[in-house]
């Protein structure tokens, strides 16, 4: 196990592992329209399975316009934004 905690039971078995089960928050940050981040998280190489992003609007508009989310990829230990015609918080998880 990386990160997290386990427990095991009084004859030493795992029967809970945190790595397996939750996503921690890394960072929340602003995006904005249009642009393009790169964001790199040296602190986790080698601690982690899976790394993913929620994408969360910070305003709503009105219903003749529409809102295009930015694209995101995620790789070892990074993350890349880019697109999307609206401002947005992005939301970086681990697991």
């Amino acid at each position: 196990m990386t990160v997290g905690f386990q427990v095991f039971s009084e004859d030493q078995k795992l029967i809970y592992d945190s790595s397996h089960a939750t996503w921690t928050l890394v960072e929340i940050f602003l995006y904005l329209a249009n642009s393009t981040v790169s964001r790199k998280y040296p602190f986790l190489r080698n601690q982690y399975h899976t790394l993913r992003a929620g994408v969360m609007f910070t305003n709503t508009h009105s219903m003749d316009s529409k809102s295009i989310a930015p694209t995101v990829n995620t790789g070892w230990a990074e993350l890349n934004v880019s697109g999307g015609n609206r401002d947005t918080y992005i939301a970086v998880l681990m697991q």
